[in-house]
């Protein structure tokens, strides 16, 4: 009888356990869901319901990838913010997400990851403040050589890598043709596991196109446009200003 009930006992619990993991992978669909519509409509609010979905995830699971996810979906706002130069919603957010980032760094858990977003985030610190330039310049090159020497093969890591090289100026190291290479990595890399719903493989067609077009090539940017286009139609930002863009430069 004894053995019967923890049997039993130990049959309810991996059912509890099983049903939590079911609902917590939902939940990290949806959370990924809205932060691809929240980037392809540039709405801010619906960022915002990302970062809430995303905070509710981690606060009832406590979990490191569900705080790496809350982490994600806040460099998401801080990019968007780019947009209009919304340094108010920026100020907002990017002091919890830099605590995020530095927490999970302290523990090492996806420490190239990790330093890479924290080096984005500091590059988005120089774009609203250029004179701290000097200050947290040389601590996002050192957060993405060291991201990329930990773990190259990390889709995230190679576009963020793209994002350092395409952004700083080359007399401070960047470099277009870098920044080429890194997105088609970066690109190759996404492609290797689950790309539904992901904005950040999406985001990098855009640089890669972007970078191409920087470099004179117009025709391969369009290729790179076009082939953004058909994974999703709905890609306005493409549609309506990068593409165009091409026929109105030399």
């Amino acid at each position: 009888m004894k053995i019967t009930f923890l049997l039993l006992a130990q049959l309810i619990l991996n059912c509890v356990v099983l049903g939590q993991s079911d609902s917590i992978a939902d939940n990290r669909k949806m959370i990924r869901k809205i932060t691809y519509n929240a980037y392809l409509s540039g709405v801010m609010n619906i960022w915002e319901q990302g970062i809430r979905q995303a905070k509710e995830q981690y606060i009832g699971s406590k979990n490191q990838d569900d705080r790496f996810e809350l982490a994600l979906t806040l460099y998401g706002v801080l990019n968007a913010t780019m947009k209009d130069k919304d340094k108010d919603i920026f100020e907002k957010y990017v002091d919890v997400t830099v605590d995020h980032l530095e927490s999970m760094i302290e523990s090492k858990y996806k420490l190239a990851e990790c330093k890479a977003l924290l080096s984005a985030i500091y590059g988005l610190k120089i774009a609203y403040t250029p004179w701290m330039g000097m200050f947290y310049g040389p601590k996002s090159d050192i957060l993405i050589e060291d991201a990329m020497e930990i773990d190259s093969r990390s889709p995230l890591v190679q576009k963020l890598y793209g994002n350092s090289k395409y952004f700083t100026p080359e007399m401070w190291g960047g470099n277009p043709d870098d920044a080429i290479l890194a997105y088609r990595e970066a690109i190759r890399l996404f492609e290797e596991g689950d790309i539904s719903n992901d904005w950040l493989y999406l985001d990098t067609f855009a640089w890669l196109g972007s970078a191409m077009s920087k470099q004179g090539d117009k025709e391969k940017a369009r290729e790179v446009f076009t082939r953004a286009l058909e994974l999703e139609p709905d890609y306005n930002w493409v549609k309506y200003a990068l593409l165009p863009d091409l026929d109105k430069t030399n």
